[in-house]
């Protein structure tokens, strides 16, 4: 894919989220053109490069809220942004979800093999115990204990924003991971 054609779709895509907030074409054109500028200006700036599209949607709605600030009180309610964009979020997550079977496999077995296969594979544990020939009971105190561990190791590397509903906002690696940390 070209990097036209990618930055089309992300014009698109942040174009189309911005439409949602302000339901003008202009105003959203006029919005996103400043939010890149504003990108621009600092994208040498961010410590981590995998967290520009983050950032990018954090200056969008900066952008939004200020355009919201300078409208006079005859403009209707309707048209105040939510400040978690359900859109934004889900990409967040998205993101942010791709380094967890990458954190499951670096857990010790049998944590790591309990959890990719319940979590990543999608296999029951009841069928799990049973193919492994062990007690239904010892494959669920294996995969919470693996549930544990993997949290414990989410906390050590990342440094994870959520909102009041337990969305992901923002997530970056914690300045002094442990050694084990390759991704966050």
């Amino acid at each position: 894919m070209s990097t036209k054609a990618i930055s089309d779709d992300l014009y698109q895509q942040l174009l189309a989220f911005l439409m949602k907030k302000v339901r003008d074409e202009d105003i959203a054109r006029d919005l996103l053109q400043e939010a890149f500028l504003k990108w621009l200006r600092k994208a040498d700036q961010i410590r981590d490069p995998d967290k520009m599209l983050s950032y990018l949607y954090q200056i969008i709605r900066n952008n939004i809220n200020d355009y919201f600030r300078g409208l006079k009180p005859e403009y209707s309610t309707e048209q105040v942004p939510d400040e978690n964009s359900e859109e934004e979020s889900q990409g967040i997550t998205k993101a942010f979800s791709q380094s967890i079977p990458h954190l499951i496999q670096e857990l010790p077995e049998p944590y790591s093999s309990a959890l990719w296969e319940v979590e990543i594979r999608g296999r029951s544990q009841k069928e799990l115990a049973a193919t492994l020939g062990i007690p239904y009971s010892t494959l669920k105190s294996r995969v919470q204990k693996a549930r544990e561990l993997l949290r414990e190791q989410v906390l050590a590397c990342c440094t994870i924003q959520v909102d009041a509903y337990g969305n992901i906002m923002d997530y970056y690696k914690n300045p002094e991971p442990p050694p084990k940390c390759s991704s966050c």
